[in-house]
């Protein structure tokens, strides 16, 4: 096995451009890695090299799970359109809707192997083996070349330990920018075997890249075809517009989950319009997203709030420097329809497009130039010290780095942010989101609105949060790891919760209490019984029974939110020694995300970064849920880095480059951090007492998948 370390994109298109140097009829290249490691720009520099196309476009397959590329002269076969299997085949998984499937396109140059045509295939949005019943890929196997992004969604018919024989190469780099991209390169069968071990022992990918050659001297009536060829592929380089940063307009666009946002931002950091269409009243009914209904709405909604964002702006969408987009992580539904607006919008105007991440979309919204230092006072023996000013740069921003928690109905995470695109998660959720842990206790007490928790913040402000000895989460746990690092588990305080709104039946044993109980009584009979009757209580009124139940509520709600608050902060505190442990200089911690409005989690956190020695530092409560505005300034951010991409032409179809990444992490997991794989595989091993409070069904799933590819 072999491994190498890419610094830029470049170096991981000159791979893919090696690869496709040596790749023979019936060659299958596994590409794995996460969501942006770098498995498409592999491809790019394949496909380019292998048909000798300088400009060819390779977008993700992941909408249309396969694209096939071949060149003019290459004679179209039964397996030319991949997608030949039956309309009910190529439906999608539950909820999902049709699934599209598979687009032959044609190259500019010649195939290395003529007549060759190569599959880029991705089968990430189906179930694992669903792609069978799709392409006919043993007989692709056999005389295709075939690139094949995550493999592990093959299935066991299409894929084993020795088959089908194949290269396999693995990304390792994760998060916006793929931060410190490894590549490992393995062979598998007797094909490659031979290549590997000979590269491996040079410790590189020894394969030159000679010039391609010539083409035939062209006829005019051939110069003429292909100038018109390439005005109609070309796409101009993006670079950020050598403008005066209060003239450079960023439009944001957010579509992640359940309201649909835009927003305009101006590169000094003035918001000169947004809109934000809420989907309050469509859910609560279901008491939770449901996908199909939120991808409805935003469908309805996105190009009202778009153009109303422009209108308060005063601004016509030519105007615009770029266009920033939310592709992830979210719920695909709702991710394609701001995606697809946003590439639109990018096509009509010639603007680039500036891809985002939602969660540091949410960390980096602290970057607008406003005060946005706490200031909330704990209410402790330290109340009186001054919460330490946090060392903003001169546009207000807090510097590099620093530690980020990130809170809200999908997400819960610390993550230690280095830059822009480098973040690495110190710890996560093991089960529920604080956030979806406020909702679903919201639920239990009755509140339907989504999201429940400021209903149940107001709630709690009426209720004593010592009322009820909640357990502390993960305290109870015999694994010392879990006691000891900075993951999150909130569960079984949920689990305790129900068990005090919804009492369970009594056990034989309190049952058989009660029964001698009552015999004793009857037994001592005469004056006893007389004085029972006189013990009896007056009758209570409706109003004193209302009274009494809404106290109860309070009470259970102050009590939960006083204990999930305080494991939040316990391992943000921890979390803070960690970061130290490897930046020292780290500046503050940045609390971002809709939970991160909350008034306890503030004062608590303000109390935890105080005794650390650090500010805490918020973005505006307006600015915590999901918006336009932190979009369009992480996509201005981006943009200034050269992050963006160049526009679609006119003759570019829009399906081809819908690339959302529902489950795209932030950045790699500290080791000390526990996935929810490695927990669950704990669970299943005999004697293990799992994290403490007793076992629930999964519920949320429509959030979990906002986790971020943390599983």
């Amino acid at each position: 096995m072999l491994e190498l370390r890419l610094s830029t994109v470049e170096e991981t298109e000159r791979l893919g451009a090696q690869l496709a140097e040596v790749v023979q009829r019936g060659d299958v290249v596994f590409l794995s890695g996460e969501l942006g490691a770098g498995k498409t720009s592999l491809s790019r520099g394949f496909l380019r090299r292998f048909f000798g196309d300088a400009e060819l476009e390779v977008p993700s397959p992941s909408y249309l799970i396969c694209l096939s590329y071949a060149d003019e002269a290459t004679t179209p076969h039964a397996n030319a359109d991949p997608a030949h299997a039956s309309a009910e085949a190529s439906a999608g998984p539950a909820g999902s809707g049709v699934v599209p499937t598979g687009r032959t396109l044609r190259t500019g140059g010649c195939a290395r192997i003529p007549g060759m045509r190569v599959l880029h295939v991705d089968p990430y949005r189906l179930p694992e083996g669903k792609v069978a019943a799709l392409i006919d890929l043993p007989t692709a196997f056999e005389r295709d070349v075939c690139l094949i992004e995550w493999p592990q969604r093959l299935g066991p018919a299409l894929c084993t330990a020795d088959s089908p024989q194949r290269i396999e190469i693995s990304l390792g780099g994760v998060g916006p920018q793929a931060a410190g991209r490894v590549v490992t390169i393995r062979a598998v069968g007797p094909r490659w075997a031979p290549l590997v071990a000979a590269w491996e022992a040079a410790g590189r990918v020894a394969v030159e890249l000679p010039e391609l050659a010539p083409r035939a001297e062209p006829t005019e009536a051939d110069e003429a075809a292909a100038l018109a060829r390439a005005a109609a592929v070309r796409r101009p380089a993006a670079a950020a517009p050598d403008l005066p940063a209060s003239e450079m307009l960023v439009l944001g666009i957010e579509s992640s989950c359940d309201d649909t946002a835009a927003a305009v931002v101006r590169g000094d950091g003035v918001v000169v319009g947004e809109c934000i269409a809420s989907q309050a009243g469509v859910h609560e009914p279901w008491g939770g997203v449901v996908p199909k209904l939120a991808q409805d709405a935003h469908r309805a909604a996105i190009d009202a709030t778009v153009d109303e964002a422009l209108r308060r702006a005063g601004i016509a969408p030519s105007a615009l420097s770029a266009v920033a987009v939310t592709v992830g992580p979210g719920l695909a539904l709702c991710l394609e329809v701001g995606v697809k607006k946003a590439l639109a919008l990018c096509r009509e105007y010639q603007i680039p497009l500036v891809r985002v991440h939602h969660m540091e979309a949410h960390a980096l919204v602290t970057w607008l130039p406003h005060p946005v230092r706490s200031s909330v006072a704990p209410a402790d023996a330290d109340a009186d010290a001054p919460l330490p000013p946090p060392p903003l740069g001169a546009g207000m921003q807090p510097p590099f780095p620093f530690l980020t928690l990130l809170v809200s109905g999908g997400h819960n995470m610390l993550v230690l942010s280095r830059a822009a695109g480098d973040h690495t998660v110190l710890g996560a959720t093991l089960d529920d989101s604080i956030g979806e842990a406020f909702d679903k206790t919201a639920r239990l007490l009755g509140i339907d609105a989504i999201p429940g928790g400021p209903p149940l913040e107001r709630l709690a402000a009426k209720g004593d949060p010592k009322a009820h000895a909640l357990p502390r989460p993960l305290s109870r746990t015999k694994d010392e790891r879990l006691r000891s690092n900075c993951d999150f588990s909130f569960s079984g305080l949920k689990s305790a919760v129900r068990t005090l709104v919804e009492p369970s039946a009594p056990t034989k044993k309190q049952r058989k209490a009660a029964a001698r109980a009552a015999a004793e009584a009857a037994a001592a009979g005469g004056a006893g019984a007389a004085e029972e009757e006189e013990e009896e209580e007056a009758p209570v009124s409706a109003e004193e029974a209302a009274a009494a139940e809404e106290k109860r509520r309070a009470d259970i709600a102050a009590s939960f939110q006083r204990v999930a608050v305080e494991h939040l902060a316990e391992r943000a505190e921890r979390a803070i020694g960690w970061a130290r442990e490897v930046e020292p200089t780290l500046s503050c911690v940045v609390a971002a995300g809709g939970v991160a409005a909350n008034g306890e989690v503030r004062r608590q956190l303000s109390a935890a970064c105080r005794r650390a020695g650090l500010p805490l530092v918020c973005p505006p409560i307006a600015l915590c849920t999901d918006n336009g505005t932190m979009v369009a300034w992480t996509g201005m951010l981006r943009l200034w880095l050269g992050l963006a991409e160049p526009p679609l032409r006119e003759c570019d179809d829009i399906e081809l480059f819908v690339e959302v990444r529902p489950k795209w992490p932030i950045g790699p997991r500290d080791a000390r951090s526990t996935t929810q794989a490695q927990q669950l595989a704990r669970r299943k091993r005999p004697g293990d007492a799992g994290v403490g409070g007793a076992p629930e069904p999964r519920g949320g799933g429509q959030k979990r998948e906002r986790e971020g590819g943390e599983e």
